[in-house]
């Protein structure tokens, strides 16, 4: 089985590693190279070896996302670049008073720490609120979703079904009207399938409320681009299968109910008339996959620590990876009568 959200070596291709190997390497060969023996040392190499640690430390950070994910690989790289750092600065130093400059240990280390002391500060503006701001446009996503479904509920009396048609289609397309998305629902073909001819090209587009920014997983084999979003199908859900479900329908209440859920593990193509039956597919938050990149569970996403859902009233909460899974099925009954203390 495999770690959902995976390690953020695994999220993205093989360049991003690429790149961060090959900035290690450099930054590494330069620190040795200045702390070898035959090389006469200056006095303003600590400082120097200092500027390279925390240049190459910029560099792999920022790109190509600055996701930081503390399990990975990228924890052993900072290991080595400052390993390197620290020892390379203590052979300079003994180097230079071997020689009779006598720099203090304070000005060489000092230089060192110093730049620990940058890092650690600058850490934080370069993962947290990154993730921060890609979180506030995932929320926002899922905001908007639930006001479509209201406001296509408000004009047709139901919510959409979760697929409906002949061949059937998705409720994603049916509620593209409602959200500035007319120009592609227009291209979509009703009487064709969602994998042939215009509408196969159709799911292979981007479309950006469909899309959590912080999922940078890399696309299918056929290049279709998949949905961050899904409801949650099954007979006591307000995704009834064949059956449009309706306001008053909701005996729990609209802010105890859940509406659609992230599910960024379950790779669904964003136009493939296809959600998640909560009676087919385990109920857990982030749960590991059969193959990486991939969740077994029923929601998922890749904001560590848990997932965004949407309630019916239109409001979007964070569900923790530890929420209790009897809890996720009242949340998304439409009359359980499970109390507001369970959320």
């Amino acid at each position: 089985m495999y770690e959902f959200p995976p390690p953020y070596w695994i999220t993205s291709s093989w360049r991003p590693f690429a790149i961060h190997t090959t900035v290690i390497v450099v930054a590494m060969s330069i620190m040795w190279w200045m702390a070898r023996p035959k090389r006469k040392a200056w006095i303003l190499d600590p400082l120097a070896i200092a500027v390279i640690a925390l240049v190459a430390t910029g560099l792999l950070l920022v790109y190509p996302r600055g996701r930081f994910h503390p399990a990975g690989v990228h924890v052993v790289f900072l290991i080595l670049l400052w390993g390197s750092a620290a020892v390379s600065t203590i052979y300079i130093h003994k180097e230079l008073v071997d020689r009779g400059s006598k720099p203090t240990m304070v000005y060489c280390l000092g230089s060192f720490f110093l730049a620990c002391i940058v890092v650690y500060l600058l850490l934080p503006s370069f993962v947290h609120p990154r993730e921060e701001s890609w979180r506030r446009a995932c929320k926002n996503n899922l905001n908007q979703i639930a006001l479509s479904l209201h406001d296509y509920h408000d004009k047709h009396k139901a919510f959409p079904m979760a697929q409906s048609g002949k061949p059937p289609h998705t409720w994603r397309i049916d509620i593209l009207p409602y959200m500035d998305g007319s120009a592609v629902y227009d291209e979509y073909i009703f009487n064709e399938a969602w994998n042939t001819g215009a509408n196969q090209e159709l799911a292979r587009r981007v479309v950006r409320i469909y899309q959590c920014p912080s999922d940078d997983s890399e696309r299918s084999p056929n290049d279709n681009f998949f949905t961050a979003y899904a409801a949650v199908t099954g007979k006591e859900t307000m995704w009834i299968p064949g059956t449009p479900t309706k306001r008053k329908e909701f005996k729990d209440g609209t802010s105890n109910t859940l509406m659609v859920v992230e599910a960024c593990g379950q790779r669904i193509p964003w136009s493939e008339p296809r959600d998640l039956s909560l009676t087919d597919v385990p109920v857990g938050i982030n749960l590991p996959g059969d193959k990486s990149g991939r969740s077994n569970g029923l929601m998922s996403s890749y904001h560590y620590g848990g997932v965004q859902v949407a309630l019916a009233d239109g409001s979007v909460r964070f569900l923790s990876a530890e929420t209790d899974p009897e809890v996720i099925k009242g949340m998304l009954t439409l009359s359980g009568g499970e109390p507001w203390a369970d959320f």
